[in-house]
């Protein structure tokens, strides 16, 4: 009697009268199919089927009125509710106790809600957890910026700055897509869920965008929190179990690279205007002539200006791990090394079949720093770089030399055509 009261409480508890309509005829379902199994079935023969027969009637006098229940307009709670007992409740609780499950078929039963019903269902809920995620994702973003607009410095722990924007807004993303999947039962759903996060990255890079043209006092430490961020949600993106679509996941990695490099290229910069009167120093006569205290100068520039770094998470310092970008050094100093043509002309070739990016202004900057080359020699180098380039190439290194500038007017010759 008293466990009776109990459930009676838990269903009157419920917030609205859709929830204690549907509790309380489900729980119902069940309790009369008990009274069915234990009661009447040895009343009947085994033929007459008693228990599956009941176990239809009931079905069908639930599944009517949950019909009627979700033609009306329902809010969004009780959409979940309804949406809840045909995914769990009802398959896994009513209809699977261990007295009833032996004597009725839950496979010829049928679907509780007519396919046009479910959708609209699931088509309400999905909208409204979309929705929602949107505004927990551009909500946080809009704090952040707020701070950064009110110069408020971001906090430090365990000696480095940091961001709780990822912290805040991941988790959440997460566990509302492992209930979309769950109560949808759909991959595609959560796809569609997480490209509200491509379109977040998008905005927050903006943002950052035009964080760094308004150059606050306090910007380095801002985008040093801020690379703690977009490592956060780089290794949420990269995990396998996550489920972006391909394009989804491709779109994102792409957004935070170009996000990482806005915070590496602002402190780049400034490291490399106050390095830029050694660099004029390289790769000249003068620095093949005393090179170690040209690089000793420069290293010593490199150890200060490291110090800003300090405040900086260990896992945001981290360089390339390529190895291919240490072959390329070595390469244009054989290049430097070499006199005798052919070798050199060969060196070359190898090195453009090898990087198919580098230019020939680039190639000819290289080779100004070589003072015993004729006209006719770079003309013969040329030939031989052309012809090579018109050779079908195997699998070449990653693009690195598209990417170092080189002055225009650097060098020029006249062609040798």
């Amino acid at each position: 009697m008293k466990t009776a009261e109990k459930r009676e409480n838990k269903v009157d508890q419920l917030s609205t009268s859709l929830k204690r309509e549907v509790c309380q005829m489900g729980k119902q379902v069940q309790k009369d199919l008990l009274r069915v199994v234990r009661n009447l079935r040895e009343c009947y023969p085994p033929d007459f089927d008693i228990c599956r027969t009941y176990a239809r009637i009931y079905h069908q006098t639930f599944s009517t009125r949950l019909q009627e229940l979700a033609r009306s307009s329902v809010d969004f709670e009780d959409c979940l509710y309804i949406l809840s007992w045909i995914v769990d409740y009802y398959p896994k609780n009513i209809l699977k106790h261990k007295e009833l499950e032996v004597h009725i078929n839950n496979s010829s039963l049928g679907p509780l809600l007519p396919e046009e019903d479910l959708t609209r269902l699931e088509e309400q809920y999905f909208s409204y957890k979309e929705n929602e995620v949107r505004k927990w994702l551009f909500t946080a973003l809009e704090k952040d910026v707020k701070k950064w607009s009110d110069g408020i410095e971001p906090e430090i722990m365990d000696g480095y700055y940091f961001s709780n924007l990822a912290a805040d807004v991941l988790p959440l993303v997460d566990i509302t897509v492992s209930d979309v999947k769950a109560l949808l039962g759909s991959e595609s759903k959560a796809w569609c869920l997480l490209t509200q996060l491509d379109s977040f990255l998008t905005s927050y890079k903006t943002s950052l965008e035009k964080l760094v043209k308004r150059k606050p006092k306090n910007i380095p430490k801002i985008l040093s929190a801020n690379l703690v961020d977009i490592h956060h949600f780089r290794d949420y993106v990269q995990r396998p179990e996550h489920l972006f679509s391909d394009d989804t996941r491709t779109a994102c990695l792409s957004t935070l690279a170009d996000l990482k490099n806005i915070c590496h290229k602002y402190f780049l910069s400034r490291i490399h205007t106050e390095l830029k009167p050694l660099y004029r120093k390289l790769w000249t006569q003068a620095w093949f002539a005393g090179h170690c205290e040209v690089v000793e100068d420069l290293m010593k520039a490199l150890e200060e200006n490291m110090d800003q770094f300090k405040e900086l998470k260990p896992v945001c310092r981290e360089g390339s791990s390529e190895e291919w970008l240490c072959q390329i050094l070595p390469k244009l100093s054989e290049i430097l090394r070499l006199q005798d043509l052919g070798s050199l002309q060969l060196e070359i070739a190898t090195l453009a079949r090898d990087y198919p990016d580098i230019s020939e202004q680039q190639i000819l900057v290289v080779l100004n720093l070589k003072t015993n080359l004729s006209s006719s020699d770079l003309c013969s180098i040329e030939a031989c770089l052309s012809e090579n380039r018109s050779r079908p190439g195997t699998e070449s290194s990653p693009a690195f030399f598209s990417k170092v500038l080189v002055k225009q007017d650097t060098l020029c010759y006249n062609s040798c055509n």
